[in-house]
């Protein structure tokens, strides 16, 4: 970030004024308090990968990036640390992917939030046939969570999927309340392919991570780079996850769209700066994306957007994210302070230590706060 110099303020008065500029831009609470929060950061992580810890954190303010690095292995049979290039299966987080990608189709003229599913799938049963991509979007078709056996390669095929889930049985009326489904962004997927005439992955490169500078992010990798995919332990049994359930160009086709893709801290942060701008989603698309469409709960204390939850600190400012899953052998957590212009990045590869289980320390060390 460019800093402009003062031209006429050149007095001790004037410096002490551009000071106080400079610190008021600073993400935490005092001018000393961003390389202050790099160390109590790096120091808890170090503390938990000698007690097992292993991923990579990365976490960036309004002046730049404070701490970004891996702690312990990657790969415990081949010895390879994590570090910030190290492919991480990020699950749930894919949805805020497939949820840019529709906004993308909409800025293209392609489709509509509003459009009834019936405008692109075939054969929809009567009491699906109202539910609209908005409600796909935001959890409130009253979809199942999972459909299928997600872990078998019987749901590689798309349409075979895809006629699965309409086929079930509605768990609450369309429209009516929010729960929670990721077979609801497995038909996003399917929408995106028939809207755009392109394969899902093949889209997303094309129009978000290549706009993004994401050249870490996604399912079609180089055979050189397995080494730099992270695998997932519990009691030090090996799991390497969706890279079990591979089908043709991803995986099966139940998270595909939903909790599939792999990515990096470094690319996780290039995306968060991408949403800052106009680079992927003009603003008006940002509006929709990251707005509270819908409570999470009957205490309203959360909204789901677009592929992210929308919630509050207990300063009372916005903070919008999400977390993902691959059982409890791979987690991530994405959090963005709105206000605060902070962000952080941590994913993990161990049962023992997750993502979830860590982050919040995260959020309370940035801001020098007590849990």
């Amino acid at each position: 970030m460019a800093v402009i110099q003062p031209r006429l303020l050149t007095s001790e008065t004037g410096m002490k004024f551009w000071a106080a500029m400079l610190c008021f831009g600073a993400i935490l609470l005092d001018c000393a308090a961003p390389p202050k929060a790099a160390g109590r950061l790096d120091r808890y992580l170090t503390s938990l990968q000698d007690s097992g810890f292993s991923g990579v954190v990365i976490v960036a303010g309004k002046q730049g990036i404070l701490l970004s690095k891996g702690y312990g292995l990657a790969d415990r049979s081949n010895e390879i640390p994590a570090s910030p290039n190290t492919l991480f299966q990020i699950g749930s987080l894919t949805k805020q992917f497939t949820a840019a990608a529709i906004l993308k189709l909409e800025l293209e003229g392609r489709l509509t939030v509003q459009d009834p599913i019936t405008r692109f799938l075939r054969d929809v049963p009567a009491d699906k046939r109202g539910i609209t991509i908005h409600q796909l979007l935001t959890h409130t078709a009253g979809l199942p969570d999972v459909v299928g056996g997600c872990s078998s390669r019987e749901s590689g095929d798309r349409d075979a999927q895809v006629k699965r889930v309409l086929g079930a049985k509605l768990e609450s009326p369309a429209g009516t309340g929010y729960r929670y489904s990721s077979a609801g962004y497995g038909l996003l997927g399917a929408i995106i392919e028939i809207a755009s005439g392109q394969r899902y992955e093949a889209y997303l490169r094309q129009h978000l991570f290549r706009p993004a500078g994401m050249d870490g992010t996604g399912y079609s990798f180089k055979a050189s780079d397995s080494n730099r995919i992270a695998r997932g332990y519990r009691d030090n049994q090996e799991y390497r996850g969706i890279i079990n359930a591979w089908v043709g160009d991803g995986p099966v086709w139940c998270v595909r769209a939903s909790g599939g893709l792999l990515s990096t801290a470094e690319d996780m942060y290039r995306w968060h700066q991408a949403l800052r701008g106009t680079r992927v989603l003009s603003e008006p698309a940002k509006r929709k994306y990251f707005a509270r469409q819908v409570p999470e709960q009957p205490e309203e204390t959360s909204f789901y957007g677009y592929g992210w939850s929308i919630s509050k600190t207990r300063r009372g400012t916005p903070v919008i994210g999400h977390d993902g899953s691959i059982g409890d052998y791979f987690t991530a957590d994405y959090r963005w302070y709105v206000d605060e212009g902070a962000f952080y990045f941590v994913a993990a590869n161990t049962a023992e230590h997750t993502a979830m289980g860590v982050s919040p320390r995260i959020g309370a060390l940035l801001f020098d706060e007590t849990e």
